[in-house]
C-alpha cells in the first residue's frame, strides 16, 4: 500500500480469487469423500444417474444392470461407485467405446462389478505414468479384500471385473 497503492485493488481481487478457488476445491474434495447422490440415492440409482449424465455429455450407450440393492458399509458402496465410475469414464475418454455393459451383482457373499466395452483396448500390464485410475480401482478392491482383473487387447475393448466379499454384521450407517 506504501509503495503503491493503485496495485492493491487488483491484489484484492486476487486474493479473493484464490479464496474462492480454494473454498471450491476443498468442497470437491469433501463432496468426493462420499458422494452426495451416493449418500442420498444409494449405490445402483447413484450410478444409474451417474450413467445417464454421461451419456447425456457424450453419446455413449450405457447399458446397467444390476441386482436388487444389497446393503453394503459406506466404504464397500463407495468403492464398487468409485471402480464403476473410473472403468466407465475410461472406456469413454480413453478407449472411445460407442458401448458399454456394466453389471452389478451379488452371489456368494459377494458384490461382482463387470464393465465391458467396445473400446479400442490398451495394454493393461503397462504402466501408465500419471494416471491412476487402474492403480486406484486395484487399491480400493485389495483394501476390502476383494481384486480386480483386467482384459484387454489393442482393437478388441476392454473387460474389468471386480469382486469385493461382503461382510456380514459389517457395521452400517
Amino acid at each position: 500500500l506504501k509503495k503503491d497503492a493503485t496495485r492493491v485493488p487488483a491484489l484484492v481481487e486476487r486474493a479473493h480469487h484464490i479464496g474462492k478457488t480454494a473454498l471450491a476445491e476443498t468442497r470437491a474434495l469433501i463432496a468426493n469423500l462420499r458422494p452426495v447422490a451416493l449418500e442420498q440415492h444409494g449405490l445402483v440409482d447413484a450410478l444409474r444417474g451417474e450413467f445417464a449424465a454421461l451419456t447425456a455429455r457424450n453419446g455413449a450407450k450405457i447399458d446397467f444392470q444390476a441386482d436388487d440393492a444389497v446393503a453394503l458399509s459406506p466404504a464397500r458402496e463407495n468403492a464398487c461407485y468409485r471402480i464403476a465410475l473410473e472403468a466407465v469414464n475410461n472406456a469413454v475418454k480413453h478407449a472411445h467405446a460407442g458401448r458399454v455393459a456394466v453389471r452389478l451383482q451379488t452371489a456368494d457373499d459377494k458384490i461382482a462389478l463387470t464393465v465391458q466395452d467396445d473400446g479400442v483396448g490398451f495394454d493393461a500390464d503397462a504402466e501408465y505414468v500419471g494416471h491412476f485410475g487402474l492403480k486406484t480401482m486395484r487399491e480400493r478392491t485389495r483394501a476390502l479384500g476383494g481384486n480386480v482383473t483386467i482384459e484387454s487387447a489393442h482393437g478388441k475393448g476392454t473387460t474389468v471385473y471386480a469382486e469385493i466379499p461382503i461382510v456380514k454384521n459389517e457395521t452400517l450407517p
